[in-house]
């Protein structure tokens, strides 16, 4: 009796054994995908123009809070609608998170304008506008190619022709006052040019034709935009009264 119990200790001590055994883990192939690095780009292609109105004496693209500003890439000047090309390169061991600023200097200016102070390793179009539209907040990554002004006929009495075209074109383009525009009548002008006419700096006439058939120029240096303008008499735009204004 002594004996059958050693053997059936001995049978369930084997038993509980192989229960607890664990198995070995099965080796998971490591994906590529994941343990490959991401790329981090270490250029920066700028296509850069100049719209600012004024020539630029300097021109530079420097990494923010760098007291080192690096090439001018306006040597030599860079008139205004001009267009050049910047190549930035960084090493890789600083590409990640790195960003630049972008600053100029136009001619006669006493101080230089900074463009942007986040700009990334990228391929972009950059404008270089004037300082006030800078600190107004206009954005350096897109330019005015349209313009929307609300014409109100001031001048008392029926205004046959309305013209908006560039300065210095023989061709004066749609007559917006259409069959006629009436005395206190409004009109919604609508133009729109192309990329390279807005970079070169796109300057309108306005121009009427009154009921008697005088030729009257409002204004010869219009730029794109949004703005209200009054038609006013042949005798107070001689006299130098302002368009964008209403008369009192």
């Amino acid at each position: 009796m002594k004996l059958k119990n050693v053997l059936f200790a001995g049978a369930l001590a084997l038993t509980l054994g192989a229960c607890s055994s664990t198995p070995a883990a099965s080796s998971t192939p490591t994906s590529s995908a994941s343990s490959a690095k991401e790329e981090v780009a270490t250029e920066g292609h700028y296509t850069v123009s100049n719209v600012s109105g004024k020539t630029i004496t300097e021109l530079y693209f420097y990494k923010t809070g760098s007291e080192e500003k690096g090439t001018n890439y306006a040597e030599g000047g860079l008139d205004k609608g001009a267009t050049i090309t910047v190549d930035i390169t960084v090493d890789e061991a600083e590409a990640e998170g790195y960003a630049m600023t972008v600053e100029y200097l136009a001619e006669d200016a006493e101080e230089p304008v900074i463009v942007f102070d986040n700009l990334h390793l990228e391929t972009a179009e950059l404008f270089l506008k004037k300082a006030k539209d800078v600190t107004g907040g206009a954005t350096p990554f897109s330019i005015v190619t349209t313009g929307t002004y609300n014409v109100t006929n001031t001048t008392g009495a029926e205004v046959k022709e309305l013209y908006f075209y560039q300065t210095g074109s023989e061709d004066k383009g749609e007559n917006w006052a259409g069959e006629g525009l009436a005395a206190d009548a409004s009109v919604e002008v609508n133009v729109e040019v192309e990329k390279e006419a807005a970079i070169a700096g796109y300057n309108m006439t306005v121009e009427y034709v009154g009921e008697d058939g005088t030729s009257v120029v409002v204004f010869d240096n219009l730029h794109l935009e949004e703005a209200n303008l009054f038609l006013k008499p042949a005798a107070d735009v001689e006299g130098g009264a302002t368009p964008f204004l209403a008369a009192e």
